[in-house]
């Protein structure tokens, strides 16, 4: 049987309009996502605006979603996120250790007992704080910027390519995702 060739879609959405669609996606459906059988928390409403005000507005940003949150990443290196009601941040070592001082941070831990490496999360008490967090938020970026840039990987399983096939063809969810400067 032969197919009509695709016609290629693309739809670039404002930032706002961005936001919301991923608000649809990731807080209206509020329980929790399993992967690998750990059971990761979803972002509440709250979080995401907060996240969605922080985001800096840079043209190397691209915001995506994490394993059922939202991240901000720089040269496809994830620099700053959302994990349930958390907010956290990839910083330099010295950053960290200057982080972790105040109260309410912590590594950031996915799994219990095994934190990622160079991410922290937050204190929850800054949330009143946007200056502050905006300033961490920018170390971070700049920091994250300067780490070489992650390529794509190549899939080796049949059915890793198929899925990236799949993926690669669905460009109304990839342009959904994609965000427009301003």
């Amino acid at each position: 049987m032969i197919h009509p060739p695709r016609q290629p879609c693309r739809t670039v959405l404002s930032r706002r309009e961005c936001f919301e669609k991923l608000h649809q996606l990731f807080v209206e459906t509020s329980a929790s996502v399993c992967v690998f059988r750990l059971k990761i928390p979803r972002p509440d409403k709250e979080s995401v605006d907060l996240f969605q005000s922080l985001v800096p507005k840079d043209d190397r940003v691209a915001v995506r979603p994490m394993f059922g949150n939202i991240s901000a990443f720089v040269n496809g290196n994830m620099f700053f996120g959302v994990f349930g009601a958390d907010l956290f941040l990839r910083l330099s070592i010295e950053d960290q250790k200057e982080l972790l001082k105040n109260k309410g941070s912590s590594m950031l831990e996915p799994m219990k007992g095994k934190p990622m490496k160079d991410y922290v999360v937050l204190p929850k008490t800054w949330r009143a704080k946007p200056e502050t967090l905006r300033s961490w938020i920018s170390k971070s970026l700049e920091w994250s910027s300067k780490l070489p840039p992650k390529m794509a990987k190549k899939e080796t399983h049949p059915r890793g390519q198929l899925f990236s096939g799949l993926l690669s063809r669905d460009s109304d969810l990839r342009a959904t995702l994609k965000l427009e400067g301003g």
